[in-house]
């Protein structure tokens, strides 16, 4: 663990303080956790997959601690659950614009590794029977597979996209329109609603010329 040494406090830059306080966090958390255990933490949650999520008092951090009681060498700003082998998690990292720092998301394995080593997600969801919305650098909304893929590049001008339920994902255009869209590629709705929501049981809510309607799919 490399520390930054003989620069006083508050001369760091705002990156290399964040930096600072991940590792000081990261000490720490190790060296509580050795000695105190789960007791090191000021919240434990289970993640899934026998991990455990970690909240340190410390800056508010978040530790992944794998089933064999070891920490994962990273501290996180978030951590999510573990879903089909991965989990969301979120950091700071630097961007070209030194000494600045920019916030974002990834998916971890069970093996403590990063899914995406070179790709940057402004935010990324869950993934679904293997397909997960995400945000990438620069606003574009879409869906990936966890090769990292972009499954849909046909749709340029997607808004908002959400996370896939009874094998749809509901989608938004232009901060207007609203549809549902399948794995492969197809819309579900002839016409673009004003609003919709995620299926829950086969079932979902829409709002089509300002009538509201349920619809339904067959399994």
């Amino acid at each position: 663990m490399a520390y930054i040494e003989g620069v006083a406090y508050s001369c760091l830059s705002t990156y290399e303080q964040a930096q600072y306080n991940r590792e000081l966090a990261l000490h720490w958390a190790q060296k509580d956790y050795k000695e105190q255990g789960l007791k090191a933490f000021a919240q434990v949650t289970e993640m899934g997959e026998n991990f455990l999520c970690g909240k340190s008092p410390i800056d508010r951090f978040y530790f992944i601690i794998k089933p064999n009681g070891e920490l994962i060498d990273r501290a996180f700003n978030y951590v999510g659950v573990f879903r089909e082998g991965s989990c969301v998690v979120a950091y700071e990292q630097p961007c070209n614009k030194n000494p600045f720092f920019e916030y974002c998301e990834n998916h971890i394995d069970t093996n403590g590794k990063f899914l995406f080593e070179h790709k940057q997600f402004v935010w990324i969801g869950n993934f679904v029977n293997g397909i997960a919305n995400v945000c990438l650098d620069g606003g574009t909304k879409n869906y990936i597979n966890k090769q990292g893929n972009i499954l849909f590049p046909q749709f340029t001008n997607l808004t908002n996209t959400f996370e896939f339920s009874c094998g749809w994902g509901c989608i938004q255009r232009e901060y207007k329109e609203y549809n549902y869209i399948n794995a492969d590629g197809k819309l579900l709705l002839p016409e673009w609603a004003n609003k919709a929501w995620d299926f829950v049981d086969n079932k979902a809510r829409i709002i089509i010329n300002g009538v509201e309607k349920i619809i339904e799919i067959n399994n």
